[in-house]
């Protein structure tokens, strides 16, 4: 026989029911199913349905609620005290025990549809959808449903309404220790300028959203080629790593992207990073000279790169060593390249000075004379 149950919860705020649960948890409701006195049914009008305290509780001891409904009607059971306020801007979790005399399909919605959550919670006019279900079966089980309250109708900061468990067919349900938690959240706002997106669980950002207070959220920028992302939070500068954004929200935030082009920056040498030195090594006269490439993005490729050298009093007998690959064929460049070139033989001699000179493609670098030490 086809049955509705309708469990209304309202939900009390009465002050000596709040406890704090965490720096911003608070617990609205904690009821271990002991009292009667605390719910009625509503729309009784058979008589034979019924609500009362049995033994064990979920936890094997103590008692649990029974809700008894042989014909299969709809039946509302409520807290005999105000309903809770659910606010906007926070977080809701409810957790309960329950078991049913048979395996049912049970749903979790409330009253009415005033209220917009993060993920949506079905209303009492949806309660056939998928959205809010629940198995219930013959042990008990723990559940929990959580979700944000996002916007209230007609711009109301809180909205007042039971919350309901619904079976779909005849037997007994039993419910315990019904507890539920609320914690604040704040408003994150994210806005982004051209030449990139900037976008949250793959989905670009279109308007302000809620986080749960401590909760951590990822911002996933993607700049258009050749722009660098540049993040404020808060009015503050923020180290962008691995074009994301990872914050612990605690307030509420402001991210401000911009995406600023990147300056061109041509083939050359790193003039402070070149070390040159004329000495001595395994008995021979050497010429050492160490260099670094600059962190080019102009896309120029396939410069060769190395460095000229001349007896200082001969530039007319100028030659040219290029920097080699592994397999000893002329490198070609790359930003940030660093390469070494030695130079000896019969043509370097500890009485001549001698002048080196790096490039890549037609830029050249500083010159300098070298003298033996």
């Amino acid at each position: 026989m086809k049955k509705m149950i309708l469990l209304a919860l309202c939900l009390a705020m009465l002050a000596g029911m709040m406890t704090t649960v965490g720096a911003a948890t608070t617990t609205v409701l904690n009821d271990n199913g002991e009292g009667t006195g605390n719910w009625y049914l509503r729309d009784n009008t058979a008589g034979t349905d019924s609500l009362s305290n049995v033994s064990p509780g979920a936890d094997g001891t103590g008692k649990c609620l029974k809700l008894v409904n042989p014909n299969g009607r709809v039946l509302l059971v409520a807290r005999n005290s105000a309903a809770i306020k659910y606010k906007k801007g926070y977080t809701y979790t409810i957790n309960w025990k329950m078991k049913a005399d048979d395996n049912e399909t049970v749903y979790l919605a409330f009253f009415n549809g005033n209220m917009t959550t993060t993920p949506a919670v079905v209303t009492h006019a949806q309660l056939n959808s998928n959205t809010g279900k629940y198995s219930a079966t013959t042990a008990w089980q723990n559940y929990s449903c959580t979700f944000t309250v996002n916007s209230i109708s007609g711009g109301a900061t809180t909205s007042s309404q039971p919350l309901m468990f619904r079976i779909t067919s005849g037997g007994n349900m039993y419910l315990d220790d019904i507890v539920i938690t609320e914690t604040p959240c704040y408003t994150v706002s994210v806005t982004a300028g051209e030449n990139g997106t900037v976008t949250k669980d793959g989905v670009a950002i279109t308007s302000d959203f809620y986080v749960t207070e401590g909760n951590s959220i990822t911002l996933n920028l993607t700049p258009d080629e050749n722009y660098l992302p540049k993040v404020k939070v808060n009015g503050a500068d923020y180290v962008v790593s691995n074009n994301q954004v990872t914050l612990t929200v605690n307030q509420a935030t402001t991210v401000e992207v911009s995406f600023e082009q990147i300056p061109e920056v041509t083939p050359g040498i790193v003039e402070d990073a070149s070390y040159n030195w004329f000495k001595e090594e395994n008995g021979t006269p050497t010429i050492f000279s160490y260099h670094k490439l600059s962190s080019f993005n102009t896309g120029e490729t396939y410069l060769e790169y190395g460095v000229k050298l001349w007896n200082t009093a001969k530039p007319e007998d100028t030659v040219t060593l290029a920097a080699c690959n592994p397999n000893g064929e002329p490198a070609t460049a790359v930003p940030d390249a660093q390469f070494a070139i030695r130079a000896y033989g019969k043509a370097i001699t500890a009485e001549n000075s001698y002048t080196v000179q790096p490039y890549v493609g037609e830029d050249l670098g500083e010159s300098e004379v070298l003298s033996y030490k």
